[in-house]
Parts: structure tokens; sequence; C-alpha cells
């Protein structure tokens, strides 16, 4: 507590969201609706928004949307749940597939259409897409962004210690995402700049 509220402290003017994150950092698994309780009793982070969730524990999160009857604003991040969430009552799904994926855009825009079905069909969809990124993560790959250059958008290479797909994982990986249509048009002539 006392790390972010020097951080939120050094630009009181801006809002602040944490980004609650556990399987990277270990902390707070759990236990994010423990810092929101703490923040609201104390008053000591005057600029704190809410917090961008990217968890499994859906119990926890349900806690935070508690906090103060609801008072911070609460980002879900797990692309895989995007509608587990919205249904407890998320403020937005903020997610990392979204950028490449028309899987989860789908699903949000039939959720807030009201068409369940479709939403639910659209979410299958974009977990079945989640489900691949494990079978790079004992070596450490950096599968979504190799997946944005799949799609045009070079962000340049991983940052350690994360490395980038060697070039026969990135075609294994393009071909199938494509042929699943897991992924948007991987032609860049395509684009509009």
């Amino acid at each position: 507590h006392n790390f972010l509220a020097k951080v939120a402290g050094a630009a009181p003017e801006l809002p602040f969201w944490f980004y609650h994150f556990p399987d990277d950092t270990g902390i707070l698994k759990g236990q994010a609706h423990s810092l929101l309780e703490y923040v609201e009793q104390t008053g000591t982070i005057p600029n704190f928004m809410g917090i961008k969730y990217t968890d499994y524990d859906l119990m926890d999160f349900s806690l935070c949307m508690q906090v103060a009857k609801g008072k911070y604003n609460m980002l879900y991040g797990r692309d895989e749940q995007a509608l587990s969430a919205l249904g407890l009552g998320a403020d937005a799904a903020v997610s990392s597939t979204v950028q490449y994926a028309p899987s989860l855009r789908q699903a949000i825009d039939l959720w807030y259409k009201g068409d369940t079905l479709g939403a639910k069909t659209a979410q299958e969809a974009n977990a079945r897409l989640c489900s691949l990124f494990g079978a790079y993560a004992p070596a450490a790959k950096n599968v979504q962004k190799n997946i944005m250059k799949m799609v045009c958008m070079d962000l340049g290479p991983s940052r350690l210690p994360y490395t980038d797909l060697d070039g026969g994982e990135y075609s294994a990986l393009s071909a199938l995402l494509l042929k699943n249509g897991f992924i948007d048009s991987s032609d860049c002539s395509q684009l509009v700049v």
C-alpha cells in the first residue's frame, strides 16, 4: 500500500488504477478486495479510481465490486472470462486479444446488444484462442506480441525474460490461428496507413 500511495501521490491530479495481476506478480492472490477496503478506510490514496483486475478469481472480483457500494472502477482483464465479469457488473473488459481477435470484440458487442447466446459462442471461441498460449509459457515465449506482428502491428522484439517465437513456431502458430479464424487478416498489404 505504501508503494502505491507514493506512486499515486507523484501525480495527484491524475486518476490511479492498480494493475492486479497475481499470476505474474505473486501479489494479493485472492485479496484485491482487501486492498480496496484498506484504501477506502484510510483515504490515503485520494486519486485511487479502481483496479485493472487480471485474475481468474471471480469471488475476489465480486468482493471488489462491493467495496464502498461499487465506488471503484473495476476493469476485467482475463479475456477468456470477460462475459462472466461483465455479468458480475464489471465496468469494462480490458483485454489484449481484442487488439487482434474478432472473437472477444464480437462477444462484448453481442453482450451489450443483449444477445447472450451469441456472446457466449464468441466467448467460447476466445477461450479456445487463449488456451493455445499455455504451450509456450514454459519456454517464456511472448505469444501475444508475436500475434500482434501477425496482424500487421509489429511492436518490436519481446523484452526479457520473455522471448519471441522462433521462425518455425511463428509460421505454425500463424497458420493455425488464420485457419481457425482466431485472428484478424494477416495481409499487411490491405493495411491503410
